[in-house]
């Protein structure tokens, strides 16, 4: 909704833009910027992930042999190889407690 607005008024639509992304809005910024990668000059990700099912075992460990089930999986590993042109800053803890640092790799 904000990209429309943004590719609609006047004033924006020339606009270059940075889109900034932590967790799952991590993973909502790397799609959304392989969709519309021309529209964007930069995408900050912080303690994102590779994918819903690939960081459940890190939050639920009880879970890890049902992970596969998920049918929300926000595959960000897949389409972040698809942003072949825009500038990616990644920012990871070494201490986060839900998202290790190597799904930031």
């Amino acid at each position: 909704a904000l990209l429309d607005y943004v590719l609609n008024d006047e004033v924006l639509k020339h606009t270059k833009l940075v889109a900034y992304g932590q967790s799952l809005g991590g993973a909502v910024s790397i799609d959304l910027v392989s969709r519309n990668e021309d529209k964007f000059s930069g995408l900050i990700l912080e303690n994102t992930f590779l994918s819903i099912p690939k960081v459940i075992p890190n939050v639920i460990p009880q879970l890890r042999y049902i992970a596969f089930l998920c049918h929300q999986i926000w595959p960000s590993e897949k389409y972040i190889q698809q942003i072949a042109h825009t500038p990616i800053l990644f920012l990871s803890g070494k201490q986060d407690e839900i998202i290790p640092p190597s799904h930031m790799k």
